[in-house]
C-alpha cells in the first residue's frame, strides 16, 4: 500500500491542454503541404512547428498546478 499512496499524492498532474494545441500545430504543418500557395504553405508550416514547439516546451517546463 505504501506505493500506491505515492502515487495518488506524487507530482502534480499535469494539464493536457498545451499537448492538444501541439498536436494541432503539428497537423497544421502537414496540412500546409496540400495548399498550392507557395507563401501560404510555408506560413502555416512554420507557424505550426513553431506553435507544436512551444507548447511542447511549455508543457515539460510547466508541471501544473495540481492543488485544488
Amino acid at each position: 500500500m505504501g506505493w500506491r499512496s505515492k502515487l495518488e499524492s506524487g507530482s502534480p498532474q499535469r494539464d493536457p491542454t498545451p499537448l492538444y494545441v501541439a498536436t494541432a500545430g503539428l497537423l497544421l504543418s502537414i496540412g500546409s503541404y496540400a495548399i498550392s500557395n507557395e507563401g501560404v504553405s510555408g506560413t502555416l508550416f512554420g507557424s505550426g512547428l513553431i506553435t507544436a514547439g512551444f507548447c511542447i516546451v511549455y508543457w515539460f517546463a510547466n508541471p501544473g498546478q495540481g492543488d485544488d
